[in-house]
């Protein structure tokens, strides 16, 4: 579905000369391609159309392009790489005050540096704790709820389910 909407959009933009909308649909064809498996053409898509994007001067909604990229990343199996991309993403999430994925971002991080290979599980736990409480204070409940269980699971892998769970129990109403 993702692949024949950013087609259509595509194909529109560059009939009616829409630059930014041309990169943002190709931004999401290539994470497409990635989702599919074909990484190593939705990679350098992704990458291509993300400084297309950039060089129309739009600033809305660039991190989160820039965490699709990151998600893509990982899926490749470059976790740095995609770690290196959140940060990116959050530091400009912060200069543009761009606040609505904000939670989305250091939850993502958190996931990211849980990876056994990057190993810093403490800074991890504070990524997801820090997504948690953002998005309770935004009264973002998708991000809290998603938040909440990245965080959990942290929890319980570190051995405190009782945490895990009492974190959890409120979600439920």
């Amino acid at each position: 579905a993702v692949t024949a909407a950013a087609d259509m959009v595509i194909a529109l933009a560059e009939q009616k000369g829409f630059p930014s909308w041309l990169s943002l649909a190709k931004i999401f064809r290539g994470w497409a391609l990635v989702q599919d498996g074909d990484a190593a053409n939705g990679l350098p898509l992704i990458e291509r159309s993300l400084a297309e994007h950039r060089a129309t001067g739009e600033l809305l909604e660039v991190p989160y392009c820039i965490s699709l990229l990151a998600e893509c990343l990982a899926i490749a199996g470059s976790k740095a790489l995609a770690l290196t991309a959140i940060d990116e993403a959050l530091a400009m999430s912060k200069a543009t005050g761009e606040a609505w994925f904000e939670p989305e971002l250091h939850r993502l991080r958190g996931e990211y540096l849980l990876d056994a290979s990057i190993g810093r599980a403490t800074e991890a736990l504070e990524s997801l704790r820090f997504a948690h409480e953002t998005a309770r204070r935004q009264g973002a409940r998708t991000w809290e709820c998603r938040a909440a269980q990245s965080l959990a699971r942290a929890l319980a892998a570190a051995g405190q389910a009782e945490k895990a769970r009492a974190l959890l129990a409120p979600l439920r109403q």
